[in-house]
């Protein structure tokens, strides 16, 4: 039987998410990014669960050699479709996996992973996952993971917000969930409309929180673990509850 996830990131979901990204705010987040994690032109970079490449090429444009990993051939479809079409991304690549059981030489100087990739299974699945991109980096690499957490959920629910997107040729998607809060996991059946197509989604993700998180990154064997709010350098604290989350970390020498 197929995981939710397997059948989840396919060419629908470029339709609906897609156009959150625009071109310009990832390439100031890659250029943010390649700040953080201290890196030069030439430096070795793991995407891991990259998705379209909505990330690793501008990674590439700004000089790193990139490999970017994902499950989902449709997505990496478009960014190989999208690589071909950049004369700047010089090194680029990428490779259809699954990151619980991939195995890669340490030689990555950095890795990252983005946007909420993981919880989509069990913890030891996501265990798997980080000690997967551990092992891809050589002594003293960071890692940085920018996520949503359990405790931007809770405050949003205690808020009342909802989900509701608004997205080009008069789509509209909204979701309708439920939050477990025992198994820490959010249930979400998203629906979409527009005047050509419809059609729902679901999916099932468990909620870390960042306490969790850094615990999980300890066992995966990463050390100097920093919380922060999203790509900025501002510390995460309780007056950044509702932010999202973003964790640097270095794997232990």
């Amino acid at each position: 039987m197929s995981l939710w996830w397997q059948e989840f990131f396919d060419h629908e979901y470029l339709k609906l998410w897609s156009h959150l990204y625009p071109a310009t705010q990832c390439e100031s987040d890659a250029l943010r990014l390649r700040t953080i994690l201290g890196l030069t032109s030439g430096d070795r970079l793991f995407d891991a669960a990259c998705g379209y490449g909505r990330m690793s090429l501008p990674f590439a444009k700004l000089g790193l050699s990139v490999l970017g990993v994902d499950y989902s051939s449709d997505l990496l479809a478009r960014a190989n479709a999208d690589a071909a079409e950049c004369k700047e991304a010089i090194d680029l690549v990428y490779q259809e996996a699954d990151l619980r059981t991939l195995e890669l030489e340490a030689r990555f100087d950095a890795a990252v992973s983005l946007f909420s990739s993981l919880g989509y299974g069990s913890e030891d699945d996501d265990l798997q996952t980080l000690q997967t991109i551990a092992n891809a980096l050589v002594p003293g690499g960071q890692f940085f993971l920018e996520t949503v957490h359990r405790d931007a959920i809770v405050t949003r629910r205690a808020l009342g917000q909802t989900t509701g997107i608004r997205g080009p040729n008069g789509l509209t998607l909204r979701e309708k969930n439920s939050f477990d809060p025992v198994r820490g996991e959010i249930h979400s059946t998203w629906s979409w409309n527009s005047p050509t197509y419809s059609g729902s989604k679901h999916s099932v993700i468990r909620i870390y929180s960042a306490s969790e998180l850094v615990s999980l990154l300890t066992r995966a064997g990463f050390v100097e673990i920093r919380c922060y709010c999203g790509f900025s350098d501002r510390p995460f604290d309780e007056t950044s509850l509702d932010e999202r989350l973003g964790i640097l970390c270095t794997k232990a020498a």
